[in-house]
Formats: C-alpha cells, structure tokens, sequence
C-alpha cells in the first residue's frame, strides 16, 4: 500500500513538473526559464515608480508574470495590473496568490505568449527576460503611440543608444525606464 501511494506521488509530482521543462523549450528566442523576482526588486520598484493616476486606476503589465508576485504588490499599490505568462501552472498559481493577499478583483492573468500584449494606454511595463528578447521588446514598447510610460527590467537592460537617455533608475540588477523620454 505504501508502494501504491509513493508509486502516485511521483507520477502526480512528475505532472506537475512537466510545464515548467516544457514550455520554456517552446519559446521562439530561445530557452526562458522562470525565476522569481527577488522581492527587493519588486518592493524597490514599487518605491521609485510613481502611485498611479488618482483619475482612475493606472495599468500595469507585467510580461512572464511567473507566479504573479509582482502584479500582486503592483495591484496592492493601486494599479489595474495584468500577467503574461505561457506556463498554466504558473497562471493558476497566480490567482490563488492573489485570492490569498485580496486583490483578485485588481489582476488579471493571461495564459499566452506575451508579444501579443497591447501596450497602448498602459502606464508600467515590467520584465524578468533574457538579453536575448531585449532587443525586441524595446521596439515593442516604443512602437504604441500611447504605449508605457515606465518600463522596469529586471537582470537584462535595454541595449539601445536611445535607451540611455531614459534610464532613470539604475540598481542591482534593477533598471526603471522612463520611455517618454524617449519619444520626445
């Protein structure tokens, strides 16, 4: 009997492990794996950035939301946030974390590839990708005509002359963009 019930743990744990080795392999720059935010970052972020607009809620977006803790404590700050993240595991978990801090009815949580995110009329984007999706994101958020107003990286910057110009904050791995700058 014990055989039985250790013979179904591992089968049970073995499912739930397969989309976080799938998905990153189906990716089409490459391997994204999933790594948490370190909380310093998110709360460092929170700090800098401005509150959101008092005239209604201001959006914030967060691509490859992973386990949603950075939506969450954008949606604990007042932000109408949004996730992005390919592993429904990781969704799931997600919305469980925001029922538990309260904010479920402040976050969304999208199951799909996030270059498919509309970024016009979004006030915070915020990132944790590899140097190699950079490139292309920059183009991404400085393509709407009412597109971010705050970009945060986390671990890779934007490579791109124009983006020096809108680095306003620049720690530990911490980048904080300010793209209207760059469309001036």
């Amino acid at each position: 009997m014990v055989l039985v019930g250790l013979g179904a743990s591992t089968v049970v744990l073995g499912l739930l492990c397969v989309p976080f080795l799938s998905v990153p392999a189906r990716t089409k720059l490459g391997r994204i794996p999933w790594m948490a935010t370190p909380q310093r970052h998110i709360t460092t972020a929170l700090q800098f950035l401005p509150p959101p607009p008092q005239t209604g809620r201001g959006v914030w977006i967060d691509l490859g939301s992973g386990d949603g803790r950075l939506v969450i404590a954008a949606a604990k700050k007042g932000y109408k946030a949004v996730g992005y993240e390919l592993n429904w595991v990781l969704v799931a978990a997600s919305y469980v974390n925001a029922l538990r801090a309260g904010v479920l009815d402040r976050v969304s949580f999208r199951h799909t590839d996030f270059w498919s995110a509309d970024l016009s009329n979004v006030d915070v984007v915020s990132c944790f990708g590899v140097q190699s999706i950079m490139s292309r994101l920059f183009e991404k958020v400085m393509t709407p005509h009412s597109g971010p107003q705050n970009v945060v990286l986390f671990r890779f910057s934007f490579d791109h002359p124009r983006a020096a110009a809108m680095l306003t904050h620049s720690a530990d791995e911490l980048f904080i963009y300010d793209i209207k700058k760059g469309k001036q």
